[in-house]
């Protein structure tokens, strides 16, 4: 094989996996549970879908959370359903490398007193792209 067929060879496998991804459609269809965060009023169907569903397969990114989502009887329970992850999420990305035993127990309490705002602050940090834009989260609520 010629050095310059081997060079394109990657760029024409990956055009072609694109073009193919082009014949199913622009994304498949998200599967997490986002009815659940509209009727509660947490984010459109657009946003959900958008931060909760990996692109390429549209399964959910963030399976323990979705399976609450699921389960949640109501929208006080929806919006718990953010805090063992997001708390999961604070502790690994802490620099000291210790856990917050009362984080999830501070999460219930928000989400009574603010269920909307606690979910949105927790839920940013599951989706969160890195740990360096955790403390961005504090602000997504409003």
């Amino acid at each position: 094989m010629s050095a310059t067929l081997r060079a394109s060879l990657p760029a024409t496998l990956l055009a072609s996996l694109l073009g193919a991804a082009g014949c199913f459609g622009d994304r498949p269809v998200c599967s997490a549970n986002c009815a659940i965060e509209v009727e509660c009023g947490f984010r459109s169907l657009e946003a959900c879908e958008a931060a909760s569903c990996d692109p390429l397969t549209g399964l959910p990114t963030a399976t323990l959370a979705d399976a609450c989502l699921a389960a949640a009887g109501d929208c006080l329970d929806a919006a718990a359903c953010a805090c063992d992850d997001g708390c999961a999420r604070i502790d690994t990305c802490a620099e000291s490398g210790e856990t917050d035993s009362t984080c999830v127990s501070t999460c219930a309490t928000l989400v009574e007193q603010q269920s909307t705002q606690t979910y949105l602050e927790y839920r940013c940090r599951i989706e969160a792209d890195d740990c360096s834009t955790l403390a961005t989260c504090s602000s997504v609520s409003g």
